[in-house]
């Protein structure tokens, strides 16, 4: 399978790194194309080999340019610095996935786009542990994997639909700061709102999430139901979600936390843990 990665941002690069770690347990998914757009060529190695959450590249990976193509290991990636989506030489390339946050990149000749945030109309919306196998013959050409608090809260969701039944949901993610945030105060560009102009390492920064209004898409019983808040914090990686639901019937503890338990050891294995941040990092 050949996929194309358009951007090198927070996202891009982390996806990059982790099918590299993971190559060996997925050898036919390979990267052939990587769009930086506008960024620095010269800097392109330095910038996949150290990351300020991730750390440095295993130096058991080699990695060089010359020029036109990136080599890491046995990969050969064609790097492309193009702007516009739809001019991208998918079809020549023959590539079979996107990983992006953009459409445009049908009309540019890739079969498929796996977006990695929530999506304006997607084929479907995929979330590991929750709907990732059920619907399987239903996927189109476009799919999206959701955000990140929507990965968060999900599989939580998951779990506690199938104990008791819920009559309205809310949630409130703490959330590690973002590019979308000022690195120090800055002069507004919109009214929307202004707080997030305010430096994102020294306050916390009460935002919108859209977490709340997906939950009713992947949980159709919860449509109209769900509120959500987020709070930007000063930490650079790891975010928390809080969980508050109502209900017309009653669960004890003890069988509550056993649902979890089962779960984080059955069908939730490897998403669902008892962790603190660092178990995350």
């Amino acid at each position: 399978m050949k996929i194309a990665i358009n951007g090198l941002g927070r996202i891009g690069k982390t996806f990059l790194r982790t099918l590299l770690e993971q190559s060996n347990r997925v050898p036919d998914i390979v990267p052939v194309a990587l769009n930086i757009g506008p960024a620095c060529l010269e800097t392109l190695v330095t910038t996949i080999k150290y990351d300020s959450i991730m750390g440095p590249l295993s130096k058991k990976y080699e990695i060089a340019f010359n020029g036109t193509k990136l080599q890491i290991g046995s990969w050969k990636i064609e790097i492309l610095q193009e702007t516009d989506p739809q001019k991208l030489p998918w079809q020549t390339l023959g590539i079979d996935w996107v990983v992006e946050d953009a459409s445009k990149h049908l009309a540019a000749g890739a079969r498929n786009v796996l977006i990695s945030a929530p999506a304006h109309e997607p084929d479907y919306t995929i979330i590991p542990g929750v709907n990732d196998q059920s619907h399987l013959p239903a996927y189109g050409q476009i799919i999206s994997l959701g955000s990140c608090t929507t990965n968060a809260i999900a599989p939580l969701l998951k779990v506690l639909l199938g104990v008791i039944s819920v009559e309205a949901v809310h949630l409130v993610t703490t959330h590690a700061y973002t590019n979308t945030q000022a690195l120090l105060d800055s002069i507004p560009t919109t009214t929307k709102d202004v707080r997030k102009f305010r430096a994102a390492a020294s306050n916390i920064i009460p935002g919108e999430t859209g977490a709340g209004n997906l939950m009713g898409e992947i949980f159709p019983q919860l449509a109209g139901k769900t509120s959500a808040l987020a709070l930007r914090v000063p930490v650079a990686n790891v975010s928390l979600v809080e969980l508050t639901w109502q209900s017309a019937s009653s669960i004890n503890a003890t069988e509550l936390l056993n649902a979890y338990k089962n779960a984080a050891a059955k069908s939730l294995a490897g998403i669902l843990d008892v962790l603190v941040l660092f178990g995350y990092s």
